[in-house]
């Protein structure tokens, strides 16, 4: 039990050492982040085929998580987003009927320097929400925009996070 104790404590010294920062961790992203990620515009993001809604639900969770309040840095980098989105049967009945969709995001994504042609960083992310088709047609359309809230906070989180990677990066 304290060989346990020891190699663990060296453990954490170790890594402590070299600089390691947990991503998911309390203190994954610096303190400086906020200031950072403050200075991002996120572009209006255009409708996809399947829905006019998901661009405008990604835009405004970017804007909630990126841009704390007590944070008036000016604008240096510009955020592009592209969104492709489909719906697909998941379970389907004797009589064809579906009941079950998953809705997939793909986000892909470009950090830019306001007037600058090159990009500093892109990415992907993507996400699925399941939702129910139920005999109301009112609860089926909750539950779809639910899916769609969902989808939207799951990518917008996936963008802050590789933003605080990239923006952690030294120039």
């Amino acid at each position: 039990m304290k060989t346990r104790a020891i190699l663990a404590v060296t453990a954490a010294l170790m890594l402590s050492a070299c600089g390691f920062r947990p991503l998911y961790g309390t203190s994954s992203i610096p303190e400086g982040a906020e200031s950072a990620f403050a200075t991002i515009r996120v572009e209006p993001i255009p409708a996809t085929n399947d829905s006019d809604r998901i661009g405008y639900l990604v835009a405004d969770a970017l804007d909630r998580t990126l841009h704390t309040p007590g944070h008036h840095e000016s604008t240096v980098y510009a955020l592009a987003i592209k969104l492709t989105d489909e719906r697909r049967g998941l379970a389907v009945q004797d009589d064809a009927s579906i009941t079950r969709y998953n809705y997939r995001v793909t986000a892909t994504w470009t950090l830019t320097p306001i007037g600058a042609e090159k990009s500093i960083a892109n990415g992907r992310a993507e996400t699925t929400a399941s939702y129910n088709v139920v005999d109301s047609q009112y609860a089926t359309l909750v539950a779809r925009k639910d899916a769609e809230d969902r989808a939207a906070r799951e990518i917008a989180e996936q963008i802050k996070l590789r933003l605080a990677v990239s923006l952690m990066k030294p120039s």
